[in-house]
């Protein structure tokens, strides 16, 4: 079974942090730290020398990217809330007073890919990226973008490059994301390249061993696959309590035909889960 589950992560204590739930792990379109100063802003502070209408026109300018700042906030916050409508109403508000505020656009683009507006959703996702290429997160994110609207090849793209930014924080997640979307081509060579890499830059990371383990079991090595699983249950034990684990332990187990352990991941998936699309599908077999 292929989970087409996405990953952004982010260590910054003032992230704003916005979940969409694939799957057995989350999607995090995450903010950068956005500071509102309501006080005196510091560039006034050599205006005095200035000619009275050049300080306004400081002053004012200042002001409105304040406002731009602020709106943004606000809409990241109605995002966090799912009120998409004011969401998109404040970021809209923002991006008319700063134009070049590139978080913003991210923002948009993400609220109108949720009410399934895509045209202006891809506008604001690359608007973003345009305003600033650097940006690992935006890349990560229009990649994730890309990925879910079949535009898999490029997605990768965006991928690689998030990955390779030194500067980013999770380059484990970005490989992840590209392992998923290679998976869709279908390149299981490429998938099984990037969450070895998503592991090389970090041994942790959990989600690339279930998906290790999920590819390897469709690539007929239930060994291997048994050793990715192993591997995770490691960083994350409370994960072989999840369907999933359970559902892919099963198949596993019974790839190898060793069927006193798949019985026992169908037993534990049918009492813990019997409601679940997991039990389900062991139960249509």
């Amino acid at each position: 079974m292929r989970n087409s589950v996405m990953f952004n992560r982010s260590t910054r204590k003032c992230s704003i942090r916005l979940m969409l739930v694939l799957g057995l792990f989350p999607l995090i379109f995450t903010s950068a730290c956005v500071s509102i100063n309501t006080g005196q802003p510091a560039t006034t502070a050599n205006t005095n020398k200035l000619p009275q209408q050049s300080k306004r026109n400081t002053e004012s300018k200042v002001s409105l990217e304040e406002a731009a700042r602020f709106n943004m906030t606000l809409g990241a916050q109605y995002l966090k809330q799912n009120d998409l409508e004011q969401a998109i109403n404040k970021l809209n508000k923002a991006v008319t007073q700063q134009p070049n505020l590139a978080l913003a656009h991210a923002y948009l683009g993400f609220a109108h890919e949720q009410i399934g507006d895509l045209p202006k959703a891809k506008i604001h996702y690359a608007r973003a990226i345009k305003l600033d290429p650097s940006d690992p997160v935006a890349l990560n994110n229009y990649g994730t973008f890309l990925c879910r609207q079949n535009d898999v090849r490029e997605s990768l793209v965006y991928f690689e490059k998030a990955a390779e930014n030194r500067l980013y924080q999770t380059p484990d997640a970005a490989y992840a994301n590209a392992g998923v979307c290679a998976r869709k081509i279908p390149d299981l060579v490429a998938a099984n390249k990037y969450f070895r890499k998503a592991i090389g830059v970090n041994p942790k990371y959990t989600p690339a061993y279930y998906h290790l383990a999920d590819l390897s079991l469709e690539q007929g090595k239930p060994d291997a696959a048994r050793e990715f699983l192993k591997s995770l249950t490691k960083y994350t034990p409370e994960s072989s309590q999840s369907a999933d684990y359970l559902w892919l332990g099963f198949r596993i187990e019974r790839a190898a035909r060793n069927y006193d352990k798949a019985g026992y991941y169908s037993v534990q998936l049918q009492q813990k889960y019997p409601s679940s699309k997991q039990a389900k599908q062991l139960l249509d077999r």
